[in-house]
């Protein structure tokens, strides 16, 4: 079953809305989907373990252009705390309550 988390990324013209999506596999990987800015794109090579922390691909096309990522992170407690570096350096994701 998929788990749907809300998030918040850190991006240069500011902090936007976002939504990811993983369907957890049995054998430590899983397939999921990152959305932002209409966009929404498929995680590649997902692994995740049993406390929730998770590696990723990313490649996303939005108005800004065509991103390529590697997110990492940790889903615990319905929570998303994450980054992704790309060319453009390094954005954080995470869930509302986990905003400073």
């Amino acid at each position: 079953m998929a788990e749907e988390y809300d998030a918040i990324i850190k991006l240069p013209m500011g902090k936007k809305d976002c939504q990811i999506t993983i369907d957890r596999h049995g054998d430590g990987t899983f397939d999921g989907t990152f959305t932002v800015l209409g966009s929404t794109a498929p995680f590649t090579n997902g692994k995740i373990d049993g406390e929730g922390n998770f590696s990723a691909g990313l490649t996303i096309t939005t108005m800004l252009g065509t991103q390529v990522a590697e997110a990492e992170g940790k889903i615990s407690d319905g929570k998303v705390d994450a980054r992704a570096k790309s060319r453009l350096g390094t954005t954080y994701i995470k869930s509302p309550e986990l905003l400073a």
